[in-house]
């Protein structure tokens, strides 16, 4: 193949890459297209099979070093849920709170929907201990 055909393949493949959605797998083809496109003036002539060649392992190694590092700099770190560090935490009732009863209390600067879990009432003003996080609302008991 001629030198600008391997450039034409490449841009085509970087187009590709840009319009279909994520996954970084046409590019590291593209960029294989370009370097042999780059490449085949020095390259032996008549030997279409050596570009080929070319063109397989780049692309494959470039696939393989450099699309996980991609992957990780373009994908959102996954964290724990803010609400997950509630549990443990000392909260201090507002209302009284029978056995599985559901009221509110502040935490944080947050007034939320608290319930009773435990196996007695919490009177206003005592403290208690947030057992779990279920959606919105906070499962405490003062055991």
């Amino acid at each position: 193949m001629h030198w600008w055909s391997w450039l034409i393949l490449g841009f085509i493949c970087l187009a590709a890459e840009i319009l279909t959605p994520g996954g970084f797998y046409i590019l590291f083809f593209g960029l294989g297209a370009l370097l042999v496109g780059a490449l085949t003036p020095i390259l032996p002539p008549d030997q279409e099979w050596i570009q080929w060649l070319l063109f397989s392992v780049s692309s494959i190694l470039l696939l393989f070093l450099i699309r996980p590092k991609l992957t990780r700099m373009t994908t959102p770190p996954v964290g724990k849920d803010d609400r997950d560090s509630l549990v443990g935490q000392a909260i201090t009732v507002q209302s009284t709170l029978a056995v599985n009863e559901q009221g509110k209390s502040q935490m944080r600067g947050t007034v939320w929907n608290v319930r009773n879990i435990g196996s007695s009432s919490i009177n206003a003003g005592e403290s208690a201990t947030v057992r779990t996080v279920d959606g919105l609302v906070l499962e405490i008991s003062k055991d």
